[in-house]
Formats: C-alpha cells, sequence, structure tokens
C-alpha cells in the first residue's frame, strides 16, 4: 500500500479481511506497529496520518480479536513515497552553468 509524502492517507480496512464462524460474536480490531505519524480508529477500521518522510514507511499488523479471546492477524506494507522527488520522474532542479549569461 503507498502514501504519498506530506499527503492526507486514509485507509478504511474493509469487512472482508476478517470472518468469524461464530453468528453474532463482537469482534475487536486493533493495529501494531503503526508509524509515529499514524492513527488507528478501530471503531471506524480506519487508519489515518500525514507521512512527513520516506523514513516513515513501514509494515503494519492489524488483529481481530472475539469474544472468547480468538485471534488473528493480517500484515501489509505502507511505503511512503515522494511524488515531488525529481529522482522519479529523470528532471532536475539543478541548472547548469550555461543556462546563466555572463556580464
Amino acid at each position: 500500500m503507498n502514501a504519498q509524502l506530506e499527503i492526507p492517507f486514509v485507509y478504511k480496512v474493509p469487512d472482508s479481511i476478517y470472518f468469524d464462524d461464530d453468528v453474532n460474536d463482537t469482534l475487536t480490531l486493533s493495529a501494531l506497529n503503526l508509524p509515529v505519524w499514524m492513527t488507528f480508529d478501530p471503531i471506524n477500521r480506519e487508519f489515518r496520518g500525514v507521512p512527513n518522510s520516506k523514513l516513515d514507511s513501514g509494515n503494519i499488523t492489524i488483529r481481530v480479536t472475539d469474544l472468547a479471546k480468538s485471534s488473528s492477524a493480517v500484515s501489509f506494507s505502507v511505503i511512503v513515497q515522494d511524488t515531488l522527488d525529481p529522482k522519479k520522474d529523470g528532471s532536475s532542479f539543478k541548472q547548469n552553468e550555461s543556462d546563466f549569461k555572463k556580464d
């Protein structure tokens, strides 16, 4: 999963990510290993935040637990990308000496 540097990130955990055989069981979601810029709202099943460094990438684990304390987990990676990084598209902000006129 990708997040963009300095752009608000929101991800809602889909219902299809977990399943419980017990009908009408209450499931609790939790998140582990969140980057410092990210929060998790277990009620709305949403991850939110604004990454401020490409170093803020990481592996996140979602744990689902039922009333009997049975649990399962799934992990995914969040990669922070810098869409303004000139190295990505081959352009550069550096100008050549020949771009400047001498008086």
